[in-house]
């Protein structure tokens, strides 16, 4: 008898931008999450493998990086998905990606602004500011948001600041989790681009030097 036909393997553009979707929900769900765990803390958290820098010296790190920026070659780009939009700019310094800043913007779940810096491809460093879906699950609301985060060179998070509406508030796991996901997506987007090679997401996208 003749062999049936093999299933047709799954389309790449379909699983990119499932993952993409994935991403975002995790993203909606840590501001939603963060702001209904009740948990106190000094706004603080420390994961077993410790921070190399404090984020005094990453924040002074970062200013260095952002005024060397004009002298890359830069990246822009554009991810949608529903009713979230992440435009972003990535620098290259020669085939090293060094930094991304992106505009996530996620409808009535909020918006902010996130400042990605990379060693080797992995995020090291993150500064945010903006409004996440917080509060109790009865009464959702939107809160502002101001977070930094240190990631080791495997990219656990290993210390970071939170504050909602300007009070100290726990960062979890799970937060530093989303946000490595969501940098490592805007990476391999902007490296595609940067290639030619990035297929068509529904957004647009232009390299400039």
């Amino acid at each position: 008898m003749p062999r049936p036909a093999p299933e047709p393997l799954e389309d790449p553009a379909v699983t990119r931008r499932t993952s993409i979707a994935l991403v975002l929900l995790v993203l909606a769900a840590t501001g939603l999450l963060a702001g209904c765990s009740g948990r106190s803390g000094r706004g603080e958290a420390r994961a077993p493998r410790n921070a190399a820098d404090s984020l005094a010296d990453w924040r002074a790190r970062a200013d260095s990086i952002d005024r060397s920026l004009p002298a890359l070659s830069r990246v822009d780009g554009e991810l949608k998905l529903g009713v979230a939009t992440s435009r972003y700019s990535a620098w290259f310094a020669g085939g090293e990606l060094r930094a991304i800043h992106d505009e996530l913007s996620m409808g009535p779940q909020g918006a902010r602004t996130s400042r990605f810096y990379f060693v080797r491809d992995v995020p090291r460093f993150v500064d945010e500011s903006g409004t996440v879906l917080a509060g109790s699950v009865q009464a959702p609301a939107l809160r502002k948001l101001e977070r930094e985060m240190i990631f080791d060179d495997a990219g656990t998070l290993a210390l970071g600041r939170k504050e909602l509406d300007g009070a100290p508030a726990p960062v979890e796991a799970f937060e530093g989790m989303a946000i490595v996901g969501h940098a490592q997506q805007l990476r391999l987007d902007a490296q595609l681009r940067r290639s030619g090679t990035a297929p068509d997401t529904g957004g647009v996208a232009h390299a400039a030097r």
